[in-house]
């Protein structure tokens, strides 16, 4: 009797490890190992026996479907090698981005120490550049001044132009209204044989008082130079 509880003639027996294989549970050969074979202690599989009739309106469809996996196998390998193609040529890019990495690293390294000079220069340059506009800035404004102070002087010249203009027309006027009373003041002086009442005292009263204007004139002058 076996495992199941089923009689087994005497002589004979059912080995637990090895099973003969049928048509539903294939037989798997483990990855790397030999090419299966039949001894002759194991039982070759059995027929099938009554098998389905061969459907031929099914042929075309078959082989349509066939080879539809068949193109799609084909084109499945061909993105497969472009795929491979791709992946080498990503990984031979970052060997060469690497490598420039390598080689730009190198170049920083050496060139640190005049990329240092270079930044105290610059900004030395760059603070001199500052004094520089700030002097620029403060010159202008001295510059401004002074022309704003130089047209203020051009007005002040041009209004003493004008005053000394007028200053020596009066003095002009006043020298003539004195030559003229002197005229006057020696006429009357001849004449004082025969003198006026009230004559001579009038002469002499506008004859001071065209000096004193005169004289303010004068001081009026001076003060404006």
């Amino acid at each position: 009797m076996d495992r199941d509880g089923n009689n087994v003639p005497q002589g004979q027996h059912t080995s637990p490890e090895v099973a003969a294989p049928t048509v539903d549970t294939p037989y798997r050969v483990p990855a790397g190992g030999p090419e299966p074979s039949w001894t002759t202690t194991a039982r070759p599989p059995a027929a099938i026996v009554g098998a389905a009739p061969l459907d031929e309106a099914a042929i075309p469809t078959s082989l349509a479907v066939v080879e539809t996996a068949l193109r799609r196998a084909s084109d499945f390998r061909d993105l497969q090698r472009s795929y491979d193609r791709l992946l080498s040529a990503y990984f031979g890019l970052r060997r060469r981005v690497a490598g420039f990495q390598h080689d730009l690293n190198s170049v920083a390294h050496f060139a640190s120490p005049f990329v240092q000079f270079v930044q105290h220069k610059y900004s030395v340059q760059a603070d001199r550049l500052r004094q520089s506009q700030q002097q620029c800035a403060e010159l202008r404004g001295a510059l401004q001044e002074r022309l704003d102070n130089a047209n203020e002087l051009f007005d002040l010249r041009s209004h003493l132009a004008y005053r000394e203009h007028v200053h020596a027309d009066a003095i002009a006027s006043f020298e003539e209204t004195i030559d003229d009373l002197n005229r006057c003041l020696a006429a009357a002086s001849a004449a004082r044989a025969q003198p006026t009442s009230g004559t001579h005292p009038q002469l002499q009263a506008r004859l001071n008082a065209a000096l004193a204007a005169h004289e303010a004139a004068v001081r009026d002058l001076d003060d404006a130079l």
